[in-house]
């Protein structure tokens, strides 16, 4: 390509460049604060009082879905925070993640336009149960709760009951 290409295709861009300008010119192209908000869930959790340093000892997930094995090129364990993978033969995996909740609060925000929220319990304790498909491949479940200080979440796919025993299984 020599110079006079180079310029050839300059001019051509700029000037294509100019006419979607043009063409697009009024045209949004970032949604509304409320067309946002038909796509958001947002869920918002403060503390009482004093918030927790950091996780209660052994502060874990004590139930492993059977088959299921941490991978531990994901994830991660610090004193406030946690996040575990778990993965199978099958490809299946989820998440556990779970962060103390500090004094400025915390906020879970999740998509809604692929993905149905509902009200569940796990144990005495309220969560939210979020649930996305893809029809004929693969149903995928977001849980997210509280408790006493602390805000967790297990994403997944495969078996419900499975990640409910999961949830059930945190302290």
């Amino acid at each position: 390509m020599t110079n006079e290409d180079t310029t050839d295709f300059d001019e051509h861009f700029a000037k294509i460049s100019s006419y979607i300008v043009d063409t697009l010119h009024g045209v949004p192209l970032e949604m509304t604060e409320d067309e946002k908000e038909q796509f958001r869930m947002q869920v918002t959790y403060k503390v009482e009082g004093e918030p927790l340093e950091q996780l209660p000892d052994a502060y874990s997930e004590h139930y492993v879905q059977v088959g299921f094995w941490r991978d531990y090129t994901q994830g991660y364990d610090k004193k406030e925070t946690f996040s575990h993978a778990y993965v199978n033969a099958a490809g299946e995996i989820y998440f556990v993640d779970c962060s103390i909740i500090t004094a400025y609060g915390q906020i879970e925000t999740f998509d809604n336009e692929h993905t149905v929220y509902t009200t569940v319990k796990i144990g005495d304790k309220e969560a939210t149960l979020g649930t996305s498909e893809i029809p004929g491949q693969v149903t995928c479940y977001i849980l997210v709760w509280e408790d006493a200080g602390v805000s967790c979440t297990i994403m997944g796919d495969g078996s419900l009951d499975e990640l409910m025993k999961v949830a059930e299984s945190i302290y």
